[in-house]
Protein backbone atom coordinates (compact mmCIF):
# COMPACT_ATOMS: atom_id res chain seq x y z
CA UNK A 1 0.00 0.00 0.00
CA UNK A 2 1.40 3.36 -0.95
CA UNK A 3 1.47 6.29 1.44
CA UNK A 4 -1.09 8.17 -0.66
CA UNK A 5 -3.49 5.21 -0.53
CA UNK A 6 -2.99 4.87 3.23
CA UNK A 7 -3.72 8.57 3.77
CA UNK A 8 -6.81 8.32 1.57
CA UNK A 9 -8.07 5.28 3.50
CA UNK A 10 -7.44 7.04 6.81
CA UNK A 11 -9.28 10.14 5.64
CA UNK A 12 -12.26 7.98 4.65
CA UNK A 13 -12.19 6.32 8.10
CA UNK A 14 -11.90 9.75 9.73
CA UNK A 15 -14.92 11.07 7.83
CA UNK A 16 -16.89 8.08 9.07
CA UNK A 17 -15.67 8.66 12.65
CA UNK A 18 -16.48 12.38 12.55
CA UNK A 19 -20.16 11.59 11.99
CA UNK A 20 -20.31 10.90 15.72
CA UNK A 21 -19.86 13.88 18.02
CA UNK A 22 -17.67 13.91 21.11
CA UNK A 23 -20.77 14.32 23.27
CA UNK A 24 -22.36 11.23 21.74
CA UNK A 25 -19.23 9.16 22.39
CA UNK A 26 -19.02 10.24 26.01
CA UNK A 27 -22.73 9.73 26.54
CA UNK A 28 -22.31 6.20 25.16
CA UNK A 29 -19.52 5.41 27.62
CA UNK A 30 -21.17 7.26 30.54
CA UNK A 31 -24.34 5.17 30.15
CA UNK A 32 -22.09 2.12 30.32
CA UNK A 33 -21.25 3.20 33.89
CA UNK A 34 -17.51 3.26 33.29
CA UNK A 35 -15.28 4.69 36.02
CA UNK A 36 -14.28 8.32 35.65
CA UNK A 37 -10.63 7.34 35.17
CA UNK A 38 -11.53 5.27 32.11
CA UNK A 39 -13.60 8.12 30.70
CA UNK A 40 -10.63 10.44 31.29
CA UNK A 41 -8.44 8.13 29.18
CA UNK A 42 -11.15 8.04 26.52
CA UNK A 43 -10.97 11.84 26.47
CA UNK A 44 -7.24 11.64 25.82
CA UNK A 45 -7.77 9.06 23.08
CA UNK A 46 -10.53 11.14 21.45
CA UNK A 47 -8.20 14.12 21.12
CA UNK A 48 -5.21 12.11 19.77
CA UNK A 49 -4.19 13.21 16.28
CA UNK A 50 -1.32 12.38 13.98
CA UNK A 51 0.34 14.53 11.31
CA UNK A 52 0.71 12.67 8.05
CA UNK A 53 2.22 14.76 5.32
CA UNK A 54 0.06 17.84 5.13
CA UNK A 55 -2.93 16.19 6.78
CA UNK A 56 -3.88 15.95 10.44
CA UNK A 57 -5.66 12.64 11.04
CA UNK A 58 -7.79 12.07 14.15
CA UNK A 59 -6.58 8.56 14.97
CA UNK A 60 -8.27 8.57 18.38
CA UNK A 61 -11.68 9.27 16.88
CA UNK A 62 -11.22 6.43 14.40
CA UNK A 63 -10.19 3.92 17.12
CA UNK A 64 -13.09 4.92 19.39
CA UNK A 65 -15.59 4.69 16.53
CA UNK A 66 -14.40 1.14 15.77
CA UNK A 67 -14.77 0.14 19.43
CA UNK A 68 -18.25 1.67 19.62
CA UNK A 69 -19.29 -0.06 16.38
CA UNK A 70 -18.08 -3.37 17.83
CA UNK A 71 -20.00 -2.86 21.07
CA UNK A 72 -23.15 -1.86 19.17
CA UNK A 73 -22.87 -4.90 16.90
CA UNK A 74 -22.28 -7.24 19.85
CA UNK A 75 -23.91 -5.60 22.88
CA UNK A 76 -24.56 -8.74 24.91
CA UNK A 77 -21.14 -10.20 24.15
CA UNK A 78 -19.37 -7.01 25.26
CA UNK A 79 -21.48 -6.85 28.42
CA UNK A 80 -21.00 -10.57 29.08
CA UNK A 81 -17.23 -10.29 28.73
CA UNK A 82 -17.15 -7.33 31.12
CA UNK A 83 -19.39 -9.08 33.62
CA UNK A 84 -17.31 -12.25 33.31
CA UNK A 85 -14.13 -10.27 33.94
CA UNK A 86 -15.67 -8.78 37.10
CA UNK A 87 -16.70 -12.24 38.31
CA UNK A 88 -13.22 -13.54 37.46
CA UNK A 89 -11.55 -10.77 39.46
CA UNK A 90 -13.77 -11.51 42.43
CA UNK A 91 -13.02 -15.23 42.24
CA UNK A 92 -9.30 -14.65 41.67
CA UNK A 93 -9.00 -12.77 44.95
CA UNK A 94 -9.79 -16.04 46.72
CA UNK A 95 -7.88 -18.30 44.35
CA UNK A 96 -4.69 -16.24 44.74
CA UNK A 97 -4.46 -17.47 48.34
CA UNK A 98 -3.63 -20.98 47.14
CA UNK A 99 0.08 -21.56 47.82
CA UNK A 100 2.49 -21.82 44.88
CA UNK A 101 -0.04 -21.83 42.01
CA UNK A 102 -2.56 -19.26 43.22
CA UNK A 103 -1.14 -16.34 41.24
CA UNK A 104 -1.12 -18.26 37.96
CA UNK A 105 -4.61 -19.63 38.56
CA UNK A 106 -5.99 -16.17 39.38
CA UNK A 107 -4.96 -14.89 35.94
CA UNK A 108 -6.63 -17.88 34.31
CA UNK A 109 -9.75 -17.25 36.39
CA UNK A 110 -10.12 -13.73 35.02
CA UNK A 111 -9.60 -14.91 31.44
CA UNK A 112 -11.98 -17.80 31.94
CA UNK A 113 -14.63 -15.52 33.37
CA UNK A 114 -14.33 -13.21 30.39
CA UNK A 115 -14.58 -16.13 27.98
CA UNK A 116 -17.64 -17.62 29.66
CA UNK A 117 -19.34 -14.22 29.77
CA UNK A 118 -18.48 -13.52 26.14
CA UNK A 119 -19.84 -16.92 25.04
CA UNK A 120 -23.08 -16.38 26.93
CA UNK A 121 -23.42 -12.85 25.54
CA UNK A 122 -22.64 -13.97 21.98
CA UNK A 123 -25.30 -16.66 22.22
CA UNK A 124 -27.78 -14.02 23.42
CA UNK A 125 -26.82 -11.74 20.51
CA UNK A 126 -27.32 -14.57 18.02
CA UNK A 127 -30.63 -15.60 19.61
CA UNK A 128 -31.83 -11.99 19.35
CA UNK A 129 -30.99 -12.09 15.63
CA UNK A 130 -32.98 -15.30 15.22
CA UNK A 131 -29.94 -17.54 14.61
CA UNK A 132 -29.91 -21.18 15.65
CA UNK A 133 -28.07 -21.83 18.93
CA UNK A 134 -26.55 -25.28 19.32
CA UNK A 135 -26.89 -26.31 22.97
CA UNK A 136 -24.38 -29.17 22.87
CA UNK A 137 -21.21 -29.03 24.90
CA UNK A 138 -18.99 -29.31 21.84
CA UNK A 139 -20.55 -26.15 20.36
CA UNK A 140 -18.79 -24.13 23.07
CA UNK A 141 -15.53 -24.64 21.15
CA UNK A 142 -17.12 -23.31 17.97
CA UNK A 143 -18.51 -20.36 19.90
CA UNK A 144 -15.05 -19.69 21.32
CA UNK A 145 -13.58 -19.61 17.82
CA UNK A 146 -16.35 -17.31 16.61
CA UNK A 147 -15.77 -14.89 19.49
CA UNK A 148 -12.02 -14.98 18.99
CA UNK A 149 -12.49 -14.11 15.32
CA UNK A 150 -14.66 -11.11 16.23
CA UNK A 151 -12.14 -9.78 18.77
CA UNK A 152 -9.20 -10.41 16.43
CA UNK A 153 -11.00 -8.58 13.63
CA UNK A 154 -11.58 -5.60 15.94
CA UNK A 155 -7.93 -5.69 17.05
CA UNK A 156 -6.66 -5.91 13.46
CA UNK A 157 -8.93 -3.04 12.36
CA UNK A 158 -7.52 -0.85 15.12
CA UNK A 159 -3.90 -1.85 14.45
CA UNK A 160 -4.31 -1.34 10.71
CA UNK A 161 -5.68 2.13 11.34
CA UNK A 162 -2.78 3.02 13.62
CA UNK A 163 -0.18 1.36 11.38
CA UNK A 164 -1.30 3.35 8.36
CA UNK A 165 -0.82 6.59 10.25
Amino acid sequence: MTKATAVKDLLIEEISALKVSKDTVFEFFMTSNLPKQVIHHITKLWDYTCNIGESVISIGKIVLSKIIDFIKANPDMAFGAALGAIAGVMASSFISWIPFVGQALSVLTIGGGMLIGAIAGDRMDRATNGDYIDESLISVFGDTISIAKKFVKLFIDILTTIKNS
